[in-house]
């Protein structure tokens, strides 16, 4: 069986890492994708989530506006809503790897961020 989503999109704030109660670093990122052109054109926004060592990575180097390619396992929150109480589902994203493709000042080199294992795929 195979849970790969790839997508390559918009970053629509700055990620701000935060820590669990046990330490884990952990980054939540809203990514936009687009489909159609012109007056069809529709913008559809993505939830990626990174863990750990990748987590502090995209909070360290990704700002809004970058564009990223992102690789990742589709996964299902399910919680009760503040407004109306009832169960909502959410579908987000558990990033694996990703790439900067062009950050908001320009071009910049793919996913070179300070690492000291030297691999462009975070």
């Amino acid at each position: 069986m195979v849970n790969t989503v790839i997508l390559i999109g918009r970053v629509g704030q700055d990620p701000v890492v935060r820590h669990t109660p046990a330490g884990l670093a952990v980054v939540e990122v809203s990514l936009a994708t687009d489909k159609g052109y012109g007056e069809t054109k529709k913008t559809f926004w993505h939830s990626v989530t990174f863990w750990r060592e990748s987590a502090e990575k995209v909070g360290f180097s990704v700002k809004k506006g970058d564009t990223l390619y992102v690789e990742g396992a589709l996964e299902y929150q399910e919680y009760d809503s503040k407004k109306t109480g009832e169960k909502v589902k959410k579908a987000v994203i558990s990033g694996h790897s990703w790439r900067h493709l062009v950050s908001k000042g320009g071009a910049q080199q793919l996913g070179k961020v300070p690492d000291d294992s030297g691999d462009d795929v975070l």
